[in-house]
């Protein structure tokens, strides 16, 4: 079983480039998992993380079926949860249960495979309370998920202006061996 580590922070805090750096202290070779949909609105988002990593990163393209994907024995960068969530809530018509019950049946196939397991996540906890039904199903469901994680995580990190926090285990406990 490889180790989980959880980067969280707000939009534009450093979480992904904070990820890639530790990554690539690990692996030469790793894989790097987008689940915002390609076709998606945040296409200059998409542009500035992929100026970023070089020739050494391995793309794959899934939005929501991560189990699909061949993570055993490598080193991940699922990056990000919180679009994989958002992804899935669509698929199940804003419905949390089955999102949910989705999210947990693919987290369980992959959590053990990679030999390192890092994933991106946003903090929404920290922002206003949202007015819209919707909007409340999504946070709440993204923050269950996020709790999920963090307590099967060896390390949690909070990413705020650039700057790590560790929750949960600290730099060293991602890049020591058990």
């Amino acid at each position: 079983m490889g180790k989980i580590h959880l980067i969280l922070g707000g939009t534009r805090s450093g979480k992904s480039e904070y990820a890639e750096e530790c990554i690539l202290k690990l692996s030469q070779n790793p894989l790097y998992v987008a689940t915002t949909p390609p076709h998606s609105s945040c296409q200059e988002r998409i542009q500035h993380h992929q100026q970023r990593r070089d020739k050494r990163w391995e793309l794959m393209e899934e939005t929501q079926h991560l189990s699909r994907l061949p993570l055993s024995g490598r080193t991940v960068l699922v990056d990000c949860i919180t679009l994989w969530v958002h992804n899935l809530l669509h698929q199940h018509g804003g419905k949390k249960k089955p999102s949910l019950d989705k999210f947990i049946s693919e987290w369980n196939r992959i959590k053990n495979l990679p030999k390192d397991l890092f994933l991106v996540s946003n903090e929404l906890s920290l922002g206003i309370h949202p007015s819209r039904l919707e909007d409340r199903i999504f946070v709440d469901l993204h923050g269950e998920i996020n709790q999920m994680v963090s307590k099967e995580a060896s390390s949690v990190t909070l990413m705020i202006a650039g700057l790590a926090w560790y929750l949960k285990g600290s730099k060293q406990t991602m890049f020591r061996a058990d």
